[in-house]
């Protein structure tokens, strides 16, 4: 009988504690959640700034190569393309905690990633139309090597052959330039 008692007042003292015991739980896991939160949120945000300096040093590094016409232009662009990557892995990691993608269907997935990718490579070729032909023929210069012709009918540099006559007029045209001089054909 005496150990039924002990165990009847044991059951009581227990009952007595466990709301306590569960608000305390509750306040451990609340602070756990915050902490755990808050290490989320600097993670994030050094993340967001490796990915910010990174585009930053790339744009900067890329103009100021461009401008010197170093040969270390390509480092930049890599840089370039590196921090896009990783914003783009940043943006995916924290957006598919809201949503899945795999929801929208491996097709609509694939048509968006086409998509992307021919929009690339139209805004590619705008740039290189737009630029190329600039670059490449200046006066005086070999448009395929860029040496100094200074008026010869071949390049001293690659020997190829710098004026040709005009499909139009039959007179002396530079190669690579955008018009005759005479005629005005393309």
């Amino acid at each position: 009988m005496r150990a039924q008692e002990d165990q009847r007042a044991a059951r009581a003292a227990f009952d007595a504690a466990r709301p306590a015991a569960e608000s305390v739980q509750r306040r451990v896991s609340a602070r756990i959640e915050e902490r755990r939160d808050r290490q989320e949120l600097v993670t994030f945000l050094l993340r967001l700034a490796f990915v910010f300096v990174s585009l930053v040093l790339g744009y900067v590094s890329l103009a100021r190569l461009r401008g010197r016409g170093s040969r270390y232009v390509l480092l930049a662009g890599a840089i370039v393309v590196f921090a896009t990557l990783m914003a783009f892995a940043l943006a995916a990691d924290y957006l598919t905690d809201y949503f899945n993608p795999l929801d929208a269907g491996l097709l609509l997935l694939s048509l968006v990633g086409v998509l992307a990718t021919l929009a690339a490579f139209w805004a590619l070729q705008r740039y290189l139309a737009r630029r190329l032909p600039h670059r490449r023929v200046r006066k005086g210069e070999c448009p395929f090597c860029a040496y100094p012709v200074r008026g010869n009918e071949r390049c001293e540099g690659c020997g190829r052959e710098v004026v040709a006559a005009c499909a139009r007029c039959e007179r002396p045209r530079r190669v690579g330039t955008n018009h005759c001089a005479h005629c005005g054909a393309r």
